[in-house]
């Protein structure tokens, strides 16, 4: 019962948790096509489409934001990871795991 109680609640959270990542995106001018959740719900996956590699840089200033965003919704004692994937084109994806 304990196990479900914490489920929902990290349930609860990442879902407004993927409320102002929508709006981060928004705000940064990117295009996110996936926020996820793990399983265990210690990743957040969060993709990204790009302009250009050179703007890979602005990405620093996006995670301040999503870290925010994790303690705003309570959600920083249960993540353990965030991973980034990004997209410039359709033919160029990298993955970035960040502790």
């Amino acid at each position: 019962m304990y196990k479900t109680k914490v489920k929902d609640e990290i349930d609860d959270s990442f879902s407004n948790f993927h409320s102002l990542v929508k709006k981060d995106l928004k705000d940064f001018s990117l295009n996110g096509n996936e926020v996820l959740l793990s399983k265990d719900g210690s990743t957040v996956t969060i993709s990204l489409q790009i302009p250009t590699r050179q703007y890979l840089n602005g990405t620093t200033e996006y995670l301040a934001y999503l870290f925010n965003d994790i303690k705003k919704v309570k959600l920083d004692s249960h993540i353990k990871y965030i991973r980034i994937k990004y997209y410039e084109s359709e033919n160029d994806e990298n993955d970035k795991l960040i502790n």
